[in-house]
């Protein structure tokens, strides 16, 4: 996934960084109309009067090897440029001739540690602007991490919601796009935009009068929700004898896209450091499940509890549903489909020495076959309440969401006990503290390595048989759900485990009486509960045995689940699953027992897929929010 950060708070650099130091020169554009032809060449603009541009680049101190560039033969325009020529940083699917780009090539070569790079521009001629490949550095910002998607992978274009002045809307009224861009000096919009930034701010055709820059307002660009704000000292420029002007040109009028197209050139991102940032994102398939009961799924936490099983639904046609996606283990890569597991943490694939039945029609990790596996120095076992498997710990490198983790200890499965899967392994992705051996989990190697810039994951699971679920390592697609993203404090650093306060239908509380606990897990295909519980809440929603007939999914109640203070609801349409002849409730029940069991709830997919999960380790919570 790829984002752009700004406003970043403080996190430790890694050693493995590539500085590039900048210098400001003149740039050999004239005009912002030569700026907005940068992105449309050929789009048809009647021009207006602008103002002379300034910027420039350079380079670092890494070889990159075998790198495609151009020769010039001829320049048009450029002879007033004081450098060689142009390093580009946006992506490859606009590049001339379809030329992997510099920065594509140092990921693919390994020249940085993380996917990503930092713009640093000082104001006026203050020295220190600089380039880092493949990190950031502290000493650079202050305050939080904000992140905004890009609208597509071409330049670093966002959405931006507005331009205010004390809090009135003077341009970008009703949405419109942004580009950063580090080759643009000025802050270059729509002629009707620029004219009315220039007026709300007191300047007669860009020029004010430089006694009067401190009472002048502050300017706010809304980027996909977060206000980012930019004072009179930043956004009027100082001439000397010929006198303050705003930084605010126009590109003139022009048709379709050009009217609702802004750049956010270097007066913007001198306020505010900019890091370009290429985040993990896995799309997930969904496919049956070896865990056949309810039953099977609370033994996954509580192995050794007392369980007596209740009357329950097995709902075998919708219950035995999971999400999987692709990894690649070894040198060179083997692949291996896994199911991705909230509820558990260790990684294991079937391997080459499994011979039981279960391990039949599965690809096979070969040790022999990879240059980079070790041995561990233990064995494995895992039990997963329904199925287990015992074999032992390998070391190798681990290719998943695009990144490569290193050193990565997982299981080489050489026993499989009643796994009927039809994956080749499990990805767990909840803490440390659960894992067999206490081997350390794959994002967690993720974080240590710097292959993720933040310590979050987050899930997006599809209803039905639709396409698009896909997990997220270290950030949020703000596409996949609508509204305030709810944070909800963890217990423990175990399973993703959160206070439940209630279950309510109508107002009235049907379950979780008193409160309990509940596990948020993507391994889980229903919501799942103890029996008493969940015989209340068919009885409520009027199912009979689980079963619903079809025809009255629109006149059954809501469910609202109420995670520590907040309110969480699932419709029926969500709740109630269709499968071959019929209907039922994605409710299932996991008896009576003891040790815990009789407040133990466990949110699975029917409740994920109604709501995003964002998975924080660092910050011990998990958010939710209305999925889309």
């Amino acid at each position: 996934m790829k984002w752009l950060v700004v406003l970043c708070a403080l996190v430790a650099l890694s050693e493995c960084l590539h500085r590039m130091p900048l210098i400001k020169q003149k740039s050999p554009r004239k005009s912002p109309l030569e700026h907005i032809k940068k992105y449309y060449p050929l789009a048809d603009i009647l021009e207006d009067g602008t103002e002379p541009l300034t910027n420039n680049d350079d380079v670092a101190g890494v070889t990159v090897a075998q790198q495609t560039f151009g020769i010039a033969q001829t320049e048009d325009s450029m002879d007033s440029m004081p450098c060689d020529g142009v390093l580009g940083l946006a992506f490859q699917s606009m590049a001339y001739d379809n030329v992997v780009p510099v920065f594509d090539n140092m990921i693919k070569q390994n020249l940085v540690s993380q996917k990503l790079f930092s713009i640093y521009l000082s104001s006026n001629e203050q020295q220190g602007s600089e380039l880092i490949f493949g990190g950031y550095d502290g000493n650079h910002y202050t305050g939080q991490v904000t992140w905004i998607p890009l609208i597509s992978e071409t330049w670093y274009q966002v959405q931006m919601d507005s331009i205010t002045i004390n809090g009135e809307t003077v341009a970008c009224n009703g949405g419109c796009h942004a580009i950063i861009d580090s080759g643009t000096s000025l802050i270059i919009g729509p002629s009707q935009g620029i004219i009315n930034l220039n007026s709300y701010v007191g300047s007669s055709e860009g020029s004010v009068n430089c006694q009067s820059i401190q009472n002048m307002p502050n300017v706010t660009f809304t980027l996909s929700g977060h206000a980012f704000t930019i004072p009179a000292s930043a956004y009027v420029q100082n001439w000397g004898e010929d006198g303050c002007n705003t930084g605010f040109d126009s590109f003139g009028s022009g048709r379709g896209i050009l009217d609702e197209i802004w750049i956010l050139g270097d007066i913007f991102m001198r306020q505010y450091y900019s890091i370009f940032a290429v985040d993990a994102k896995m799309p997930l398939i969904r496919a049956k499940s070896p865990r056949k009961s309810p039953l099977d799924v609370v033994r996954k936490y509580y192995p050794n509890a007392e369980v007596f099983q209740a009357e329950t639904d097995p709902l075998t046609n919708n219950y035995d549903m999971l999400y999987y996606g692709a990894v690649s283990i070894g040198n060179p890569g083997q692949s291996f489909t896994v199911q991705m597991d909230t509820g558990s943490s260790n990684l294991w694939v079937t391997s080459v020495y499994c011979t039981s039945q279960y391990c039949q029609n599965h690809n096979k990790f070969n040790p022999q076959q990879s240059s980079s596996f070790k041995w561990g120095s233990q064995d494995i076992t895992i039990n997963y309440g329904k199925g287990s498997m015992t074999g032992y710990l390998g070391i190798d490198n681990v290719q998943v969401a695009g990144v490569t983790v290193n050193q990565q200890t997982f299981g080489v499965a050489q026993t499989e006990n009643d796994f009927s899967m039809q994956v080749d392994g499990i990805f767990g992705l909840a803490f440390q503290s659960i894992a067999a051996d206490n081997v350390v989990p794959v994002f967690n190697n993720m974080v240590q390595q710097n292959l993720v810039s933040q310590q979050v994951f987050s899930l997006y699971l599809t209803g039905s048989e639709q396409q698009g679920s896909e997990l997220i390592f270290g950030g949020v697609d703000e596409s996949h759900y609508t509204g305030q993203i709810t944070w909800i404090p963890l217990i423990s650093e175990s399973w993703y485990q959160v206070q439940m306060d209630s279950i309510t239908i109508n107002g009235q509380v049907v379950a979780c009486s008193g409160g309990c606990h509940a596990i948020i897990d993507s391994g889980t295909s229903l919501i799942i509960g103890p029996g008493n519980g969940i015989n209340n809440m068919n009885s409520y929603v009027g199912a009979s045995g689980g079963q619903v007939n079809c025809q009255n999914i629109q006149n059954m109640p809501d469910v609202t689940f109420t995670l520590n203070g907040n309110a969480f609801s699932i419709s029926a349409s969500a709740y109630v699953l269709e499968y071959g002849n019929g209907c039922s409730t994605g409710f299932g029940s996991l008896g009576s027992g003891s040790g815990g069991i009789d407040q133990l709830w466990i949110l699975g997919d029917v409740f994920m897929r109604q709501y995003y999960s964002i998975f924080d380790q660092s910050a011990r919570s998990v958010g939710l929010a209305q999925a889309v």
